[in-house]
């Protein structure tokens, strides 16, 4: 996941990201939620600045959440060109490190381009396809 959909959700108690979060949370684990430390240390510092009250709420959420290692420098470079900020690099390289199966961004102005396309073997989706994804 990038670190809008974590912030969103600690901020939304109702919506599509947090949706997501209570498909982790179900006693079946159909879904694993990964991110690494990269995108958690940016929701908490966005957290901290726009909405601290919120703070414990993705503590609350991060306990469904699995927290793997950090890319690769030369991963990052190399998948850098695919987006048009290069500081969102590190996390579409932590979901293709990571192994996931989807990364799941809100960041529309981004990764719009990326959107429902595979890249080395994860395939990036908004909130609302990866619930079309996930659920029945």
């Amino acid at each position: 996941m990038d670190a809008n959909v974590l912030f969103s959700a600690a901020i939304t108690p109702e919506g599509r990201t947090r949706a997501i979060f209570e498909l982790a949370d179900q006693s079946e684990r159909r879904v694993t939620l990964l991110v690494t430390g990269y995108v958690l240390r940016e929701a908490r510092t966005n957290l901290e600045r726009k909405s601290p009250s919120h703070l414990p709420e993705l503590d609350a959420l991060m306990e469904d959440v699995t927290i793997v290692g950090e890319p690769s420098a030369r991963l990052v470079e190399q998948l850098a060109p695919l987006v048009p900020d290069p500081r969102d690099a590190p996390i579409l390289a932590g979901a293709v490190a990571g192994e996931a199966q989807l990364l799941v961004t809100g960041n529309e102005k981004h990764f719009r381009e990326l959107y429902g396309k595979e890249v080395r073997g994860v395939l990036v989706v908004s909130p609302r396809q990866a619930l079309d994804l996930l659920t029945p």
